[in-house]
């Protein structure tokens, strides 16, 4: 736990009382993924919310639901994507990551714009362009990608040798006593450009190589002609010593408990015994979505789906926490089934079928897709499809509203319905499918070449794997703003973990797939030949 504090306090700046204002930057008006708004005549119904919002649109709601065909419309002319609010004149930003004419590379052969937009670039010009007066929109896209050519100490290395002279010699200090303003004013950028990268991307600084680099920009920074860069230096490092103390507990907090063979060995109590309406377990199941998501990268999207090309060594991967956030949903349906086969009686079951399906439904109204997806697939696993006497128990209008979410994630039209329902949801609650934004970057990454001809960086292919990252991760509230990172989601939602949700299932073993399968068939026998052979095949195969 104390590892990045001993590795940070090598590089932090001690005895500093100096505060600097910060440098202004001219102001960029930022026209970034400004979502469409959806047509009500597509998206009309009483809603399955219970709360009369006219900007989210309820589809599953009575027999008026958005048709395949006009969401496919929608999706073929761009309305479930995101697009610039306005045309682009140069000088002025343009949407879905592009950046325009004037960010100090200038015309020729290294860099190409269409529309206003930047196209393609070589690598050393894209390097050029990475400067505190740049759009956040095209800092985070290049930070992100730029691991597919460079690693990040190799991308600091290529800063500090544009900002400052002898960076790969710590000890040795320049010869003039007097800092040139010039200098100065270098070193301000090259620290204003750490802060960002620091708040978009802090675990790679869990590298000891960038680290290293690090302390020589720190090194730097403690002569006294730096003193007023001393003060900006330690509130950054402070700030990623707070994320990767914070991300290290995370980390310490994934282990989870074995699936169980039987189900004497599950505890006593199931979701009921919590006394939380649907929509309180809705709203903690959501907390815990944004908690988790917190910790996620964004560059482990692209390490894990866009990999490098086999000639360009790739950068190290210190967190698994995507793969943790797979498993998290993976444990929600395993949860779920368990929660439900769990009971000898059926009425009991049958009391807890309704219980998730409401929770679903109010999953949907926050516009939490992931855990609306983890419950739906968790009453269709088999063990519990099959068990028609206790669906016959529950309330009709439970089988009725189960249908209709499922016709919202439904993969039809390219997840046409999702796609508008998650354009429609809460911004500061939703939580988008985590395998539609893994397809999404795969056919992204598939689609187009990562260099154009004369070697130049393919940027609109950059900004395609880019977009889907940063709709997954919005809710993290990702630190773009400029000069001023926000502060981390997790330390917002740290009371997540004192929710009784959270405490449930966290330790909570949940049954095998086949332990699942062998005790549907105790609760309800074999309806048919084909069920009576399945059993026999579960009994031969059981230890």
């Amino acid at each position: 736990m104390y590892y990045y504090a001993s590795k940070l306090n090598e590089a932090s700046c001690s005895g500093c009382s100096v505060k600097v204002p910060p440098v202004s930057e001219p102001a960029t008006t930022s026209t970034d993924f400004v979502p469409l708004t959806v047509d009500p005549a597509l998206l009309h119904g009483s809603g399955l919310s219970y709360y009369d919002n006219d900007d989210y649109y309820s589809m599953v709601r009575g027999n008026k639901l958005m048709s395949e065909s006009s969401c496919k419309h929608m999706v073929m002319n761009g309305g479930l994507g995101y697009m610039s609010a306005q045309k682009v004149e140069p000088g002025q930003n343009q949407g879905n990551g592009g950046v325009s004419v004037g960010m100090g590379v200038g015309g020729g052969e290294e860099v190409e714009y269409r529309d206003g937009q930047l196209v393609s670039a070589s690598l050393e010009a894209l390097v050029d362009m990475l400067r505190p007066g740049a759009p956040p929109s095209f800092t985070f896209t290049f930070l992100l990608c730029s691991r597919l050519f460079l690693k990040p100490h190799e991308l600091l290395a290529k800063l500090c040798k544009r900002y400052f002279k002898n960076y790969d010699k710590p000890g040795k200090a320049d010869e003039s006593k007097e800092c040139p303003e010039k200098e100065l004013a270098d070193m301000g950028a090259l620290v204003r450009v750490l802060t960002q990268w620091t708040g978009m991307f802090p675990y790679d600084f869990r590298d000891d190589r960038v680290m290293a680099l690090v302390r020589t920009i720190t090194q730097r920074c403690a002569s006294e002609q730096m003193a007023g860069m001393r003060s900006e230096v330690s509130r950054t490092l402070e700030r990623l010593l707070d994320r990767l103390t914070a991300l290290e507990q995370y980390e310490q907090s994934l282990p989870e408990p074995a699936p169980l063979c039987t189900v004497e060995q599950l505890p006593q109590g199931d979701i009921l015994t919590l006394g939380l309406s649907p929509v309180e377990l809705a709203r903690q199941l959501t907390a815990v979505e944004l908690y988790r998501l917190s910790f996620v990268g964004p560059e482990e999207f692209l390490q894990a789906f866009s990999p490098p090309a086999a000639k360009t060594p790739a950068a190290p991967k210190t967190t698994r926490n995507l793969e943790a956030y797979a498993d998290w949903f993976n444990r929600l349906s395993y949860l779920v089934a368990t929660d439900i086969i769990k009971p000898v009686k059926s009425k009991q079951r049958a009391r807890l079928l309704e219980q998730w399906v409401t929770t679903a439904r109010e999953c949907f109204n926050l516009g939490n897709f992931n855990s609306l997806m983890a419950i739906i697939s968790a009453l269709n696993m088999a063990p519990i499809a099959r068990l028609k006497k206790t669906w016959s128990r529950a309330s009709p209008v439970c089988g009725q509203q189960l249908r209709q979410l499922e016709l919202c994630v439904e993969p039809g039209g390219n997840h046409a319905r999702y796609r508008a329902a998650l354009a429609a949801a809460p911004g500061e609650t939703a939580v988008p499918l985590l395998s539609v934004t893994c397809r999404d970057l795969h056919f992204a990454h598939q689609s187009a070449p990562t260099r154009v001809s004369g070697g130049r960086v393919n940027f609109e292919k950059c900004c395609a794997l880019a977009r889907p990252v940063r709709a997954q991760l919005a809710a993290r509230r990702l630190g773009e703003t400029h000069g001023t990172p926000h502060r981390p989601a997790h330390a917002v939602n740290a009371h997540v973990t004192n929710t009784p949700t959270w405490r449930f299932f966290l330790d909570r073993p949940a049954l095998s797939e086949t332990a699942l399968e062998l005790v549907s068939f105790e609760r309800e026998p074999p309806a048919d030949h084909l069920e009576k052979e399945r059993l026999k095949r579960l009994k031969g195969a059981a230890p």
